[in-house]
């Protein structure tokens, strides 16, 4: 066994790279399995690696490869995977927190990948702390899913532009996003120094301190310390009406809060002293009296709106409760008094007189208790609506409502007259006419301020070089804040700022008198693009009708989007109406193209579904054809929503990359296996050449005295050999032949040149097979003809026998009968006791007329009758059977018997010897 291991090793050891390559994709040899990782580092070729480490596909594998190899396009693959699967979800992964800690590894455009696409977040929030490309932070500040994320990227943005843009990106999206943003952007333009910025935070500052003098007093202390520390960002850098404003408010703010200190350890002490009061047994009632007096004083001084105040009124509630009910048990005894001294000084009367004063004493009791009983119950009435009308002035001066505030306090002024004087305390009430009183007067000197204000900036407009707009919509926003002063102030505490009023209607008149000619202008410009807008949504309904295309509906609503845009430009008052049609066509349009978006992505979705199919087909080739069409078909599917096309075109192509990379896969194995096959291709064509140069030509005559002995043959008609090695190395060649035609067929060789080459040598070797096949065919004959010619050549004295005995010689030997009857004729011709016999004419006309008739050419005109006599002859005697000859047989024994006849006549010579030579060489082709 192990010496089979050693002799025949597993295709994944194999030499050649391609097999190699093809056995680590395919085999499950668990040798293979376990040696995956050591070829993934140390096989000699990168394709055989690559094929490993895709094996593997583990996180570890992908991540060393992808610094450790040493060829730059599998380094470069390797960084890929491993930084898919670093930012994916796949298994094998290592934990989240070594993950986070190999991002100090990565490049910045591979940090800033993690950031852009991993799915953990906390992965992403990580490689965003160490991302530096600006465009990258604020794409993911602006348009983020998460938004955690979010504020992590806008944490690290610093560029105030940048912050600007963002914070308009998300006002509809993400409001915490927005606002933080533009605090930032505000702050940073303010520590820059940027003057507008600095007046703008200056004035919402001041408005929001402002507002503070409108809520309760337990509000304001968190409000303002936050107003406070907001406020030394800007302090100092502000403008000096600014600063004045706040400070003023701030200080009025902070020696109200002493007052309120002040006024609660007062309250503390009063309260203290009335429970005293309360819980002694047999008070003095002139104690209790001037308590109650001095607690109702106290009360009605307070201006602060505290806890303390509260308990007070309720336990002088009580005391009022107690000095009432004290009051009408003296009263009821007194009464009780005076009838008992009566009943004993009329104690003498009449006994009817007494019980007539009794009953008369309890009818009076009785209507006393009962027009008690009915003033209590209008008072409680009274009271009633009195605490809703105080509730109703409390909420609205809680809103800031003073238009409502003085009716509301006038019907209360009303309603109190109808109470007695102690029924007419409340505290709530005392404390809304505190703050009402309060509110009025600051209100008047803070509008009177703000006033002034306005006046200063409206007198300033002329030398600021603005815009005539920005003058205009200046002069605008205060004369809309100047009324509002004036609702707010109400009629009589107007008519002290009439002065400033008069003032500032001039300066604003001196304003806008340098823009009129400019506002003419446009108002004539404004006429003319609303005229064009008109015509523009005129030429867009009539051609977006139902039979619109896609590229028209596109380029109409471009251009409705551009006229939207441009409202601007136009009469302020056709605005709304022109914005709403042109809205109301965008609808349209967008819902025809938001249809023909949801058609092409389902078509792109049924077309990467059979991508899809199409990348686990195992036919690659079948898949590659029908992948083509796919594309052309995604062609010509068009366009639909850009976001949603390039993750579609993403996924298709992910799918077609697959598939073309199996072909290319399956490509190069067959050109690595068409390699091969050539270079064996070539090696046969080699050894092909080589057995055609070594195929045997025609025999040459052979010069060693060996061969001038005759030999002997077995068969009358036999071809001599050239030698043992020789005649071995013919047999041998039509094994060998088909040895390489079967070589040949397993390579199943498919380029033509080579099968063009290899067809040709077999051409050429089957030429020369038969060549040297006719050559041996052909070798008696020729040899019988040389002789016959020296024979002729000595008879007819063309040579001497000196000289036909040196050409006799180097002749090859014919076989049989036929040899010793040329060397008959030989030996006479030299001896010259040959001679023609006149009377062998006729024989050898018809010996003529029989080579003609074997080599099938026409007889001459005088021999015509011998020709058609011979035709007769032999068609009698096939008829009988006699089939004994063959045709060479049959020629060998003519030339015999025309060598027998020994030596032509002079005279018949020059037309017989042609004739004979022409009719042996037309008999020898008709022998093929």
């Amino acid at each position: 066994m192990k010496l089979a291991r050693f002799l025949f090793k597993p295709r994944w050891q194999s030499k050649d790279v391609a097999t190699r390559r093809g056995a680590v994709a395919e085999l499950n040899d668990e040798e293979l399995v376990a040696a995956l990782p050591s070829i993934a580092r140390n096989d000699s070729d990168a394709s055989v690696r690559l094929t490993a480490l895709r094996r593997l596909n583990q996180y570890e594998a992908w991540r060393e490869r992808s610094t450790g190899d040493l060829d730059s396009s599998l380094r470069e693959v390797s960084r890929a995977a491993y930084l898919a699967m670093l930012t994916g979800t796949s298994a094998g992964v290592p934990p989240l927190e070594r993950r986070i800690a190999e991002l100090d590894t990565l490049s910045g455009e591979e940090i800033d990948r993690v950031a852009a696409q991993a799915t953990d977040t906390a992965l992403r929030s990580a490689a965003l702390e160490r991302a530096t490309r600006p465009s990258l932070l604020a794409e993911v500040a602006a348009s983020d899913a998460d938004p955690k994320l979010r504020l992590i990227a806008l944490s690290r943005i610093t560029d105030t532009d940048a912050l600007a843009r963002i914070a308009e990106r998300t006002r509809k999206t993400d409001k915490v996003v927005s606002r933080l943003a533009r605090d930032r952007a505000e702050a940073g333009r303010i520590a820059a120094g940027d003057a507008t910025a600095i007046e703008t935070r200056a004035r919402q500052l001041c408005e929001r301190i402002d507002a503070l003098l409108s809520r309760p007093r337990s509000e304001r202390t968190e409000e303002l310390a936050a107003l406070d520390e907001a406020w030394t960002v800007v302090a100092g850098k502000a403008p000096r009406q600014l600063n004045e404003r706040f400070e003023s408010t701030r200080s009025f703010l902070r020696s109200d809060t002493e007052e309120a200190a002040n006024e609660r350890s007062r309250l503390r002490e009063l309260r203290a002293r009335i429970e005293l009061a309360l819980g002694t047994t047999g008070a003095d009632p002139d104690t209790l009296d001037t308590l109650a007096r001095e607690a109702s004083q106290t009360v009605a001084a307070s201006r602060h709106e505290l806890p303390e105040r509260e308990r007070v009124e309720a336990l002088l509630v009580q005391l009022t409760q107690r000095l009432a009910l004290r009051a009408v048990h003296a009263q009821a005894e007194a009464d009780v008094a005076e009838v008992q001294a009566q009943e004993v000084e009329s104690s003498r009367e009449a006994n009817l007189e007494a019980l007539a004063a009794q009953a008369r004493f309890d009818a009076a009791l009785e209507r006393a208790q009962a027009d008690k009983e009915k003033q209590r119950e209008q008072h409680q009435a009274l009271r009633r609506d009195l605490d809703s009308l105080v509730i109703e002035l409390e909420q609205q001066l809680e809103a800031g409502d003073l238009t409502h505030v003085a009716s509301t306090h006038l019907r209360i002024t009303n309603l109190l007259e109808g109470l007695p004087a102690l029924a007419r305390h409340d505290k709530r009430l005392l404390n809304a006419e505190a703050r009402l009183g309060e509110l009025k007067r600051w209100q008047r000197w803070s509008g009177n301020e703000r006033r002034k204000q306005l006046c200063e900036e409206i007198e300033a407009l002329p030398g600021l070089g603005l815009h005539p707009d920005a003058v205009a919509t200046r002069v605008r926003d205060a004369r809309a804040e100047w009324q509002q002063l004036d609702a707010i102030d109400g009629d009589k505490d107007a008519r002290g700022s009439l002065g400033l009023g008069r003032r500032f209607q001039a300066l604003c008149s001196q304003a806008l008198k340098p823009a009129q000619g400019y506002f003419a202008k446009r108002d004539e410009l404004r006429k003319s693009n609303q005229d064009a807008i008109e015509a523009l949504l005129a030429a867009a309904e009539a051609a977006t009708g139902a039979d619109a295309d896609i590229a028209t509906l596109t380029g109409q609503r471009r251009g409705i989007a551009d006229a939207l845009r441009a409202l601007d430009g136009i009469d302020p008052r056709a605005r709304k109406t022109l914005a709403q049609r042109l809205k109301d066509l965008l609808t349209r349009i967008d819902t025809r193209l938001d249809q023909q978006a949801a058609d092409t992505e389902a078509a792109k979705r049924r077309l990467i579904t059979e991508a899809e199919r199409l990348a686990t087909s195992a036919d690659a080739a079948a898949a590659a054809r029908e992948v083509r069409d796919l594309q052309a078909r995604w062609k010509a599917v068009g366009n639909g929503r850009r976001r949603t096309d390039e993750a579609q075109w993403k996924e298709f192509r992910g799918h077609c990359d697959a598939i073309f990379g199996r072909l290319d896969s399956a490509r190069r194995e067959r050109e690595e296996a068409d390699v091969a096959t050539q270079a064996q291709a070539q090696a046969l064509l080699a050894e092909l050449e080589r057995l055609a140069r070594e195929q045997p030509g025609q025999e040459q005559p052979q010069h060693d005295e060996a061969r001038d002995k005759p030999v002997e043959h077995e068969s009358e008609g036999e071809v001599p050999g050239d030698d043992a090695s020789q005649q071995t190395s013919v047999e041998s060649q039509p094994a060998q032949r088909r040895e390489l035609e079967q070589r040949w067929a397993a390579l199943n060789v498919r380029e033509r040149d080579l099968q063009r080459r290899w067809q040709q040598q077999l051409d050429a070797l089957d030429a020369q097979h038969e060549k040297a096949r006719r050559q041996r065919r052909d070798a008696v004959f020729s040899d019988a003809l040389a002789r016959l010619a020296v024979c002729e050549a000595i008879e007819l004295g063309q040579t001497d026998a000196a000289a036909a005995a040196a050409q006799w010689s180097p002749l090859t030997e014919t076989a049989g009968t036929l040899q010793a009857a040329l060397q008959q004729r030989f030996d006479a011709a030299a001896n010259h006791a040959a001679a023609a016999d006149p009377d062998d004419g006729e024989a050898r006309r018809d010996l003529l007329v029989a080579l003609e008739f074997l080599g099938a050419i026409d007889t001459p005109a005088e021999d015509k009758s011998r020709r058609m006599d011979l035709q007769i002859t032999r068609l009698s005697r096939h008829m009988s059977g006699d089939t004994r000859r063959g045709a060479r047989e049959e020629l060998l024994a003519l030339l015999q018997r025309w060598v027998e006849l020994g030596a032509l006549p002079a005279a018949d010579a020059a037309v017989l010897q042609p004739r004979f030579r022409r009719a042996v060489d037309a008999a020898l082709t008709q022998l093929d």
